[in-house]
């Protein structure tokens, strides 16, 4: 489950706790494209 998100401009970013491989807090970064979104990154959250 997502904790929060944010935009800007084109890219949504996601956060959440990675509970599957119990390594913290991670945002994953999607870029909106014409069909829907594009996958840009998967990483630990500052």
């Amino acid at each position: 489950m997502f904790e929060r998100g944010e935009r800007q401009g084109e890219l949504l970013r996601l956060y959440y706790e990675d509970t599957f491989r119990n390594e913290g807090n991670k945002v994953v970064t999607l870029r909106q494209v014409e069909n829907g979104y594009q996958f840009v990154s998967n990483q630990m959250a500052e």
